[in-house]
Order: C-alpha cells, then sequence, then structure tokens
C-alpha cells in the first residue's frame, strides 16, 4: 500500500492520507536518488536525510514485482516541487 496526500488539500492539516493498493504482486519498494557528484542513480532501501536531518524527495521511487518465476521492476518517477505560478 501507498500512503499519499497533498499539500494542496484544503484540510491538508487534518485529514489522514490516503491509502492506494497497487498489487499483491509488488515484492519490494527502493528509493532512487540521483548523485549529481558522480553522475549516477543511488538506489536505497529507506528514505534519506540531508546533513540538517530533513527527508530527501526521492527522485523516483523503484517498484519490484514477483509472480510465481517470473520477477519485474519499475521506476515512477515524483515531480519536484517547484515555486507556483506567479501573480498577475
Amino acid at each position: 500500500m501507498l500512503y499519499w496526500q497533498s499539500r494542496l488539500e484544503l484540510k491538508f492539516a487534518v485529514d489522514a492520507p490516503r491509502a492506494t493498493v497497487l498489487t499483491p504482486f509488488v515484492t519490494g519498494l527502493d528509493y532512487d536518488y540521483f548523485n549529481a557528484s558522480y553522475r549516477a542513480w543511488q538506489s536505497q532501501p529507506g528514505l534519506q536525510r540531508d546533513p540538517a536531518g530533513r527527508w530527501l524527495t526521492p527522485d523516483r521511487l523503484r517498484l519490484h514485482f514477483r509472480y510465481g518465476e517470473y520477477s519485474a521492476e519499475t521506476a515512477v518517477n515524483v515531480p519536484r516541487v517547484t515555486q507556483g505560478l506567479p501573480s498577475f
């Protein structure tokens, strides 16, 4: 299950996150971070923190699937938070 919530929701502080069932075939979840110093992707089993202790948003979620002898994985891009549109 994935739990999610948007900070743009009017009742963000009051409402609980929504639960979304992906599929029973998901066997794992990793977090991908792009390391600009090495210009390479790094896959981590847990969320990472910056030096100040704040959680880092991963660049991708890597889902692992298995059904019998078959296995696959896919990456889902996580959009970056950007500044909103300017007032006109």
